[in-house]
């Protein structure tokens, strides 16, 4: 009765001070006649009397009011361990216990789990838990105890319920993996334990479905993937019953949430790909044994598939109010997975029906539509077998045959390869069988449907004039030519086998063949000659990418490709050119080591290797060849030989080819070529040498437009420069022949030629934009020790360039390559000097990005010098870095000119420190700029040099001038104060004892704990957290009365602030200081209390002298104004005192109660108040209440009973509603006694109320898409 009396003085209210009480002392079990153990014994043993009781407290879990459905859910959770203990007593009672809770509480707590509100549907999630952890012996499958095992009591962050009903959502989404996990460990039987078919149906997929349907905000959509996983992981275990009732519901519940389609899609989609069940059996009745329908399959083809046949498609609307159709893509998908576990003749009479489905959807008119049906048609390619991929293609090429669906059948193939790259490689050569591989049975097909794109009545539309013609999206871009690519990385490489199985030749031939033979058309032109080369070189750049590319196929065939367009001019004998012209695939190409090799430069037929079809067929043949020699093997001896005959036809190319692409691909194949010890090097390395500069030179001229030949040339000659193999003179012959040449000093270049080289060089790299191989050229020269008057002078510029260079790389390759000419080059003491002062010169440049290159520049140079050489320099170099640090505005350059100096500091002898010293100390008696050098100064002392403070006893005489700066603080600028702290933090590591004796330095770091500027408030709170969190706290403490009393005060004043003032840093470092602080005061009092200030307002009563109780207070009173911000931030302060010392604040535990009621009650309002937008409600719920309620949940789990926590929570809520009705009380006396002051009142409530109308409305229109108000004019 106690239970169902209502409040007298409010109409359908509980009556709080009864019901309470009443459900507190049920959930104890100290009290004699109240416990639910103490009720069954009064009624004849029999727990089944317990059920209205049970039914009370049930329906009390959905009471909005916190402390009711609290303790309902607490006495219910007594219950569940009361019913435990008599039902593991095994006596006449325990069956008794057992019925009740499997005829009451468990079916309860089961349908509790249908409840749409979240904060209810919690409480029974763990009341379930409760039920799971303490029956998991009982060997029912109707008490929930096989999910015992997921619930984890040593660690709360792995429990699956605790997870799902935590506050934050990621933590709710990591539930869902970890339940993930444990039915992926039962599958491989890595758990003993198993999860029943009625838990898995009745329990998880009820807590699995409830995201689908309720999750709106794109910030939950991470949680209902996740959800929706779990369901797909439970559908696998679920038996066929359970599992078609579960697929039944999802179909059904499209159209009552046409909101949630995605998510709906999506479950089904997972639960089909949990399928697992049986389709055929075995009928062993007959003579002969068959296979026969199941059940299964008969339910599927009769019921389900139908019903999933038709949500293929939809009903759209299009913006100018259309209607149109679409399909589902991911339900497609899911259905064919579905068919592919029948067998393989019911796929194949259900496949063309999907086609069918998606090529209509291909001739839509939307082209979103068929963008849709182009990604579902591609994935579904990827999902099925590649011997289905020629009926795909066949199908497309008769649907989309005509007009624009040309242009839609080439995205369509485009689409089709480019989702096959991603999961379909080319089967390696060796792994090849007799059989023909599905993929390349379709390369002819698939080429001829891009020919026809590239080359027929497609470009003709493409490229058409007429209006009349429809231009369509798919229209646009070039997909054919990336198409071509994509089946070249796909297709499997081997040339060679072109006469296996049912092909009569291989698949590259298939692609490349048509190609070639329109460069040998009479007729072709030079439009149809670009577009074959642009097809070509994407057809080189597919093949070097193909995984199944061997050397042994590569360089035959790349020569067979490019020998019939060249022709007898490359052969020096009649014989070679007989054998050559039976080349079909590459496989009988000549091994091309003859000594005709040799000869190919006398034999080139400069004619012919000029005309336009011939260079491009020799381009794409370079190319490949260029694109593969990277990415192969090259180092065996077979690969070495079949490689050494291109050196010479490669040499002939630069030399005598005209076209400047044809020069730079067999630059570029040289480059590789002469990395390896190829006998035909030598033979061609003087001519190339000399043809190189000679194409660089008439290339320098054009430095901005051709930067692919000259980079090459560049390259070319380094290689050439610094080939160790030039070095050396192998005989007296070579010798004889490098004079005759002209070469000099084992360098393929003359004198002159090397003049005219530096010069090429240094304007390459003042000129031109690529200027990596011109800088790479000058470091083997510099390797080299080439000397010569043009060589210093390009040096000099160098050192220019370091800080007028607009390029951030130029500077700093020029830097490093500076520093090694300071080092290794011969030069004088003058010239020397002369360098340093000119790289000093360049730390104050005029503008920022070359002030920091020269820094950088002077910070290398002061880490390489010899030791000797930089003591005799270093005052050349401290006063500019001192003077520069203090001048320069820039952050950045500050940055790098303090790593400079510190560098400088740590490489410098006593006697120059001590100079150092001398300087700061004079500084410092300074005002202004000077004393901040000397502060920062010392500050770069303490970290690299502490020793030799310690060694000259300095830091007394430097703490008493920081403390004279800190005393001064009011008079002086910030930057003095701030960089103070500043040294006093770096004080802490190595002069910690001697820093903590001086209490007046310290005074000061604390008064600066309240200074307006953020980062002196930032920087004293981190040096008192460094003390705090160290064993020193206490010596500091003891050395002034009431000193932590300061510091705390301090603190708090920062906490306390508005919300833009706030900074998010400071307040958790302030969070941080005061956890370590609340025990000091608890331990210490007398460190909060000055013997002057005995009787302190703060300190009034016996009671409030203490100092926690203090402390508490004043944060409970911070957070009584409106502020997120700073209230969250308390609320954090909160967590951390009860996480670490929950028994010192415990008795004070009504006072973090109150503002966290406070802020709850607020964003409940909100909430609940249907007024406000989807918008603003969802973002107070997550700002305002989530952490508020994340803390009273520590705070209740850190009660030693819930009892304490639920009369400490009802007196709060007690005492605010007594405040609330006094407060409406003498709002009604002042409406009799003072009218004018009441109206007032009212008046200005109802402006506020008209504004926040307005504000909402305003909110609305925008959310609509209205926009600004509109006025018609009149």
């Amino acid at each position: 009765m106690k239970l169902s009396s209502v409040d007298k003085t409010q109409v359908d209210e509980i009556n709080f001070e009864v019901v309470v009480p009443e459900l507190i002392s049920l959930a104890e079990a100290g009290n004699n006649g109240f416990t639910w153990g103490d009720i069954c014994t009064n009624s004849d043993s029999d727990p089944l009397v317990l059920t209205p009781l049970i039914n009370v407290c049930f329906h009390f879990l959905h009471v909005g009011d916190g402390v009711i459905s609290r303790a309902s859910f607490n006495a219910l959770k007594c219950l569940v361990l009361a019913a435990s203990s008599y039902i593991h007593q095994e006596n006449q009672h325990a069956k008794a216990w057992i019925k009740m809770a499997e005829s009451v509480l468990v079916p309860l707590s089961r349908s509790g789990l249908q409840c749409r509100d979240i904060k209810t549907r919690r409480y029974y999630i763990l009341l379930i838990r409760e039920l799971s952890r303490t029956l998991h012996d009982i060997p029912s499958s109707n008490l929930c105890g096989d999910l015992g095992i997921l619930c984890n009591d040593e660690n709360n962050d792995l429990d699956f319920f605790l997870g799902l009903t935590h506050v934050q959502i990621h933590r709710r989404s990591r539930a869902f993996q970890r339940l993930r996990k444990t039915l992926s460990q039962i599958d491989s039987e890595e758990l003993e334990a198993k999860i029943s078919p009625q838990s898995l149906s009745n329990i998880l997929v009820p807590l699995a479905l409830h995201p689908i349907y309720e999750c709106k905000t794109n910030s939950e959509e991470g949680f209902v993937l996740d959800s929706i996983a779990t369901l797909g992981a439970i559908a696998r275990h679920l038996s066929w019953s359970k599992y078609n009732h579960m697929l039944w519901v999802i179909l059904s519940q499209f159209d009552r949430y046409p909101e949630q389609e995605r998510y709906s899609v999506g479950a089904l989609c997972a639960i089909i790909d949990g399928f697992n069940f049986e389709l055929t059996k075995q009928n062993d009745d007959s003579s002969i044994p068959t296979e026969e329908k199941t059940s299964v399959w008969n339910s599927l083809e009769n019921r389900i598939i139908p019903k999933i046949e038709g949500l293929l498609s939809k009903e759209t609307k299009g913006k100018n109010g259309k209607q149109g159709k679409t399909i589902r893509p991911a339900v497609i998908l899911a259905l064919v997975k579905l068919f592919q576990k029948f067998p393989e003749e019911f796929f194949v009479m259900k496949l063309p029906r999907i086609l069918a489905i998606i090529c209509d959807a291909l001739r839509n008119k939307d082209s979103n539509a068929r963008d849709v049906a182009r990604n579902t048609l591609s994935k579904m390619v990827c999902s099925m077998d590649m011997k289905y991929l020629g009926d795909v293609i066949r199908e497309i090429a008769v649907t989309l045959n005509e007009g624009y669906k040309l242009h839609v059948r080439s995205a369509t193939l485009h689409s089709i390869l480019l989702q096959l790259s991603s999961v379909y490689e080319a089967t390696p050569t060796d792994k090849l069988k007799k059989a023909s591989v599905p993929f390349d049975d379709c390369t002819a097909a698939i080429m001829d449907l891009i020919q026809d794109d590239l080359f027929g009545v497609a470009n003709e539309r493409r490229e058409s004039k007429d209006t009349n013609v429809r231009f369509v999206k798919e229209a646009g871009g070039n997909k054919s030519v990336h198409s071509v690519e994509m089946l070249c990385t796909m297709i499997s490489f081997a040339p060679s086998k072109a006469g296996n199985g049912k092909q009569s030749r291989s698949a590259v031939h298939c692609i490349i063949s048509p190609l070639l033979e329109r460069l040998r058309l009479p007729t072709i032109d030079a439009k149809m000659i670009r577009k074959v080369t642009e097809v070509l070189s994407r057809v080189a750049i597919g093949l070097s990418n193909n995984k199944s590319l061997t050397a042994s196929e590569l360089f035959p065939f790349v020569y067979a490709t490019i020998h019939p367009f060249i022709g007898s001019a490359a052969i020096a004998t009649q014989n070679d050119t007989l054998r050559l012209r039976t080349v079909q695939d590459g496989a009988s190409a000549p091994k091309l080591t003859g000594t005709s090799r040799h000869n190919m430069l006398e034999t080139i037929d400069i004619k012919a290797i000029n005309e336009p079809a011939t260079i491009t067929a020799i381009v794409f043949g370079l190319n490949l060849m260029n694109a593969c020699l990277k990415k192969l093997d090259i180092r065996n001896d077979e690969s070495l030989r079949m490689m050494d005959p291109f050196v010479p036809m490669l040499t002939a190319c630069v030399c005598h080819c005209r076209d400047t692409d044809v020069a730079l691909v067999a630059l570029k194949c040289l480059l590789v070529l002469l990395r390896a010890d190829l006998p035909s090097i030598p033979s061609c390395s003087k001519s190339l040498g000399s043809q190189t500069l000679s194409l660089l030179t008439v290339s320098g001229s054009s430095l901005n437009t051709n930067h692919d030949l000259t980079q090459a040339c560049f390259r070319t000659l380094a290689h050439l420069i610094g080939s160790q193999k030039n070095i050396r003179a192998a005989n007296a012959t070579v010798m004889m022949e490098d004079d005759k040449h002209g070469i000099t000093g084992g360098l393929p270049l003359n004198a002159e030629q090397m003049k005219v080289l530096i010069s090429l060089v240094q304007a390459s790299i003042t000129d031109s934009d690529q200027h990596n191989p011109a800088l790479n050229l000058i470091k083997v020269i510099l390797m080299r020790q080439y000397a010569s008057p043009e060589f210093y002078d390009l040096m000099e510029s160098m050192i220019k360039l370091v800080v007028r260079s607009p390029k951030a790389t130029l500077r700093q390759q020029c830097a490093g390559l500076f520093v090694r000419y300071l080092l290794d080059y011969p030069m004088g003491e003058e010239r020397f000097e002369q360098h340093l002062k000119q790289v000093v010169a360049n730390i104050s440049y005029e503008y920022q990005e070359g002030r920091i290159s020269g820094i950088i520049l002077l910070t290398l140079i002061v880490e390489k010098l010899p030791e000797q050489l930089l003591q005799r320099h270093s005052q050349i170099l401290f006063l500019p870095l001192v003077l520069q640090l203090l001048n320069d505005d820039s952050k950045d350059c500050r940055e790098h000119l303090t790593k400079c100096i510190i560098l400088l500091l740590k490489r410098s002898s006593t006697e120059l420190l001590r100079t150092f010293q001398d300087y700061c100390s004079r500084w410092s008696q300074q005002t202004g700029p000077l004393r901040l050098a000397s502060l920062q100064i010392f500050g770069h002392f303490i970290d690299t040099r502490a020793d030799f403070l310690k060694s000259s006893s300095l830091e007394i005489s430097w703490m008493d001038r920081l403390e004279q700066n800190l005393q001064q603080r009011q008079e002086a600028d910030w930057e003095i104060t701030y960089f103070s702290l500043i040294c006093v933090e770096k004080l802490i590591k190595d002069f910690k004892t001697a820093l903590i004796q001086q209490t007046e330095l310290l005074v000061g770091v604390t008064e600066c704990l309240t200074d307006p500027h953020p980062w002196i408030r930032l920087c004293s709170s981190r040096i008192l957290n460094a003390f705090f969190i160290s064993n020193s706290a206490t010596s500091l403490l003891s050395q002034r009365d009431g000193m932590l009393f300061e510091i705390v005060r301090n603190l708090l004043f920062q906490l306390n602030v508005s919300e833009e003032d706030h900074n998010q840093d400071l307040s958790d470092l302030v969070i941080k200081t005061l956890t370590f602080a609340l025990p000091l005061m608890s331990e210490h009092p007398q460190f909060c209390y000055a013997k002057s200030k005995a009787d302190d307002d703060d300190f009034e009563s016996d009671n409030r002298r203490d100092p926690v109780f203090w402390l508490l207070r004043r944060l409970s009173q911070i957070v009584k104004n409106k502020g997120s911000k700073r209230r969250m931030t308390v609320y954090k302060c909160f967590a951390a005192f009860s996480a670490s010392n929950f028994d010192l604040v415990a008795p004070h535990l009504e006072l973090m109660l109150e503002g966290l009621h406070r802020t709850s009650l607020e964003a409940k309002n909100e909430i609940e108040n249907k007024a406000l937008s989807q918008k603003r409600s969802s973002y107070s719920y997550s700002a305002a209440s989530g952490i508020p309620n994340e803390v009273l949940t520590l705070l209740e789990d850190k009660c030693t009973t819930p009892s304490d926590f639920l009369n400490a929570y009802a007196e709060v809520k007690r005492r605010a509603l007594t405040k609330k009705r006094q407060r409406i009380t003498e709002q009604k006396v002042e409406a009799v006694q003072n009218p004018q002051v009441a109206t007032e009142r009212r008046i200005k409530k109802q402006e506020n109320n008209k504004k926040r109308r307005k504000k909402r409305a305003d909110e609305h229109r925008i959310e609509r898409g209205g926009g600004e108000k509109k006025y018609r004019m009149i």
